[in-house]
Formats: C-alpha cells, structure tokens, sequence
C-alpha cells in the first residue's frame, strides 16, 4: 500500500494501519490526504473528488501507528472536511481520536454537535479541556471545514468553521499529556459506536494555526 492514497484512488477504511510520512510543502503538518470510496450518497466540498466514506460499522475506521509527529505536547491544530450522516444514539463518537480523554480528540455527542477534550499538564496535576461555551452542531448531510487549535504559548482553544472562528476559551495550562496510542480516524478508542458520515483532507499540525491561515489551506 502507498503512504498516501491520493485523489481518484480507492481506499478501504477497514482498520487501516496507515504509516506517517511528512510532506515538506506542509512544514509541521501531516497531510494523511486519505481519500476513500464514498459511494455517492453524499455531495462533496467545493473543488474536492473523493472523501472517506464512514458508515458507522465497528470495523470501519482508519488507525494511524504511533509516532513522534502525531504524539503532539505543545501547540495543535486539528483540521478537516466533515459531513455528518447521523449523530451517535449514546456516548460519544469521534472523528480524530488519539487515546479519547488522555490525550486529543475531536468528535460528536448525543446532540450532534461538536465536542472536543484535550489533556493538558503544568508538569504535575493533568486537566482536561473539554468542549466550549457556544456548541457548533452540523446540520446532516452538510459538508463544513473543521479546525480545532490549542495554543500552548497563549492557553487558548479555539473552534472555526469554514475558515472563521466560532468560539474560542482559555486552557487550564500550556502543555498536552503526551501518549503512545495510535491515532484513530473515525473512531472513539473506548466507545464501541463509531463515527456515521464522512471525512476528507484530515490535517494535523504541531502549530497553532492562524484563521488567515487555516482559511488559505481549506481547500
């Protein structure tokens, strides 16, 4: 398999292990670019071809081996394409999972809207950042640009939706637990249910990315 499935091919979502290689052009960003088989149901962004297609079976997901680019402890940004076929019925589900409440993750609750929890640490007692004071829900079937940025140097979490900022809070300290779990795409480590819609272009940055920026790479 290729590290990379790009546009115009197929790629099976079915437990994937995916190896990590970083692309120059993106700098600290990792482009895992995993376009797979949507089987027509849904329309895609503008200017897009093809998005991972997630139907909310148990076995469908892609997990990412761990590795010293994705074990993130400062600065973060979590960036996708996401298009929401049905809110999970219990729980949680996630979209970007790496170790659920230990460490990152971004995903959806019971009322479909967004919800996000990292674990920081000012070196003794660990916290965990959750959610945000004014929820984004997707409205189903609806293709939105997603990106979650934890600044470490300001304490700061912040949530923009296709390219502008919704909502932003402060963070309890200034540094992520680091963890050796692998990064699940479509699926909640600990929950059974996973993830019903689909993804595309999922980015993850060691920076905290600026609105400015994060508009000019939507795309």
């Amino acid at each position: 398999m290729s590290k990379y499935a790009h546009k115009g091919q197929i790629l099976p979502i079915t437990n994937q292990m995916i190896p990590i290689d970083k692309e120059t052009t993106f700098h600290a960003s990792y482009d895992y670019d995993l376009n797979g088989f949507n089987q027509g149901e849904m329309v895609y962004p503008a200017g897009q071809t093809l998005a991972m297609n997630f139907p909310g079976a148990t076995g469908d997901y892609i997990e990412v081996a761990n590795n010293s680019d994705i074990n993130i402890t400062g600065s973060l940004t979590v960036e996708f394409w996401l298009n929401v076929a049905a809110a999970p019925t219990a729980g949680e589900v996630n979209m970007i999972d790496k170790n659920g409440y230990t460490q990152y993750r971004i995903g959806l609750i019971t009322s479909g809207a967004i919800h996000t929890t990292i674990r920081t640490t000012d070196g003794v007692t660990p916290t965990y950042d959750n959610g945000y004071g004014t929820a984004f829900t997707p409205t189903i079937g609806q293709w939105y640009h997603i990106a979650y940025v934890f600044n470490s140097s300001a304490k700061t979490i912040s949530l923009y939706v296709d390219g502008a900022l919704h909502s932003s809070r402060a963070s309890t300290h200034g540094a992520i637990v680091p963890s050796s779990a692998n990064l699940m795409i479509g699926k909640f480590a600990s929950n059974t249910q996973n993830f019903k819609g689909a993804l595309q272009d999922v980015r993850i940055w060691n920076t905290a990315r600026t609105q400015s920026e994060i508009a000019e790479w939507m795309n």
